[in-house]
């Protein structure tokens, strides 16, 4: 009879003792990969350093502290020549829950609860913004496949000061995922506002109903590119303030917003070659005037990435690295950023403003402008800066406007307060000027210019362009 039983509790003990076996495995996995992700960060980042890494760990959880510093103490000399001068320290306390079992309801190789530590000059500020709330809090769950999922929140929060300045904080809540060795994550965030307001001055600005989310995956090494899609919406930006009127200290009010903006974002990588591309879309106002439509759309082309990898780790190792030795030598600073800004050139990128359009009053407006190079050959590299500019360097900028937006920016109080402001007939005599000497081209409604350069040529309206002449007739 008692066998049954003598087999149950040794079934019970066998595995008790293998969850608390798997469990201390699992916690020694979890610092490792925890000490692994330090070394890639500080690796990445030259300018961010780990001063003080405890860890002490149970069978069923450990505390982990880390110090951080950002930056380094630089002498006068070497602050002189560009290198930011001074630095500071974090600290994050991360209490960890090793696995199998987390939470007590599911599988996992552990959770992890992260908190800032402030010291108590930042404590008692931050006292008086949240009261009681941890002004931030991050929960991490990590599986067993490496993948994590990180949930941060910040509570509500306002800070006012005896001069009449004021910051109020809507909070903010916020999801991140993705697997440990950072090739890959998923966002998504929502803050719902923030206002940043100085009575005596009556100024202020607001943001409110931001809403982003994405997906991207690391291209290399490096964390300085990532291919992926990303989307957002803000419901409203806005900045108003008092503006001078005249000499006697009169001031006026000025309010400009964007309303129901909506971003939209995609990188791609072809045969190491980056392509992005962005848009955004929305509504507004600008000093009394509504904007019935914004448009802008903007690309970046051909980015040979490794390059770019290249030039950014040289650029954060130059710049921020903290070595015993600070003699800057700016002059070999500017020489290895040019020879690392020149391994990009041979595979023509191009950035470009594709479209910037305001509608209002029933009227559009353009602008659109690109600069790149093309043709670049390695005997090109071997050129001056500016001579390689003007023989490989390509721009163009073509901008359209109603001629009524004209007459109602000249007709605007401050500037007809100046009396340097034509008169509308004058205006458009005066239009029609520059149209005959080629500067713009002009409709019933419209004027327009063109500019063209390539192969050291410039052109204003399909016209060759030398300095200092107008266009030929």
């Amino acid at each position: 009879m008692k066998k049954p039983l003598f087999a149950v509790v040794g079934l019970v003990a066998a595995a008790a003792a293998a969850y608390v076996g798997g469990s201390y495995y699992v916690g020694g996995q979890v610092q490792q990969e925890l000490r692994a992700q330090a070394d890639r960060v500080t690796t990445q980042l030259p300018f961010v350093r780990i001063t003080e890494q405890g860890y002490d760990k149970g069978l069923f959880s450990a505390t982990r502290t880390v110090t951080m510093k950002f930056g380094c103490e630089r002498s006068q000399e070497a602050a002189a020549a560009g290198m930011p001068p001074k630095s500071f320290e974090l600290t994050v306390r991360e209490h960890i829950q090793h696995g199998p079992l987390i939470g007590g309801s599911s599988w996992g190789a552990a959770s992890i609860q992260s908190e800032l530590v402030l010291p108590p000059e930042a404590e008692q500020v931050v006292a008086q913004m949240f009261g009681n709330q941890k002004p931030l809090t991050v929960t991490t769950t990590v599986g067993f496949d490496r993948h994590y999922t990180s949930r941060l929140e910040s509570p509500r929060a306002r800070l006012e000061a005896p001069t009449g300045q004021q910051f109020v904080w809507q909070g903010l809540q916020a999801t991140f995922s993705g697997d440990s060795d950072g090739e890959s994550v998923r966002y998504e965030l929502n803050m719902p506002g923030f206002e940043v307001s100085d009575k005596n001055q009556g100024a202020r600005v607001t943001l409110s109903e931001l809403r982003w989310k994405g997906e991207g995956r690391r291209v290399g090494d490096s964390l300085w590119v990532m291919a992926g899609k990303d989307e957002g919406q803000i419901g409203l930006m806005e900045m108003s303030m008092r503006l001078p009127l005249t000499a006697t200290g009169e001031v006026r009010p000025f309010l400009f917003a964007l309303t129901d903006l909506k971003f939209d974002a995609e990188a791609t990588v072809d045969q190491n070659l980056l392509t992005s591309k962005a848009t955004v879309l929305g509504t507004g106002s600008f000093d009394g005037t509504k904007l019935d439509k914004l448009e802008m759309a903007a690309s970046l082309k051909r980015l040979h990435v490794p390059s770019y990898q290249n030039l950014m780790s040289n650029l954060m190792k130059q710049s921020f690295s903290c070595g015993e030795d600070e003699d800057v030598d700016p002059q070999a600073m500017l020489a290895a950023m040019q020879a690392d800004l020149m391994k990009l050139l041979p595979h023509d990128p191009e950035y470009a403003l594709d479209k910037l359009a305001v509608e209002y009053g029933g009227k559009r407006g353009e602008l659109s402008y690109a600069f790149g190079v093309k043709g670049v050959t390695e005997a090109d590299a071997q050129l001056p800066p500016m001579a390689l500019l003007m023989t490989k360097g390509q721009a163009r900028a073509d901008v359209k406007l109603p001629i009524v937006w004209i007459e109602q920016l000249l007709n605007q109080a401050p500037i007809r307060a100046t009396g340097t402001a034509p008169e509308p007939e004058m205006l458009n005599a005066m239009i029609d000027q520059f149209a005959d000497q080629g500067y713009v081209v002009r409709d019933a409604e419209h004027v327009a210019a063109s500019v063209r350069f390539a192969g050291g040529t410039l052109e204003l309206n399909g016209k060759p362009l030398p300095v200092g002449r107008p266009p030929a007739q």
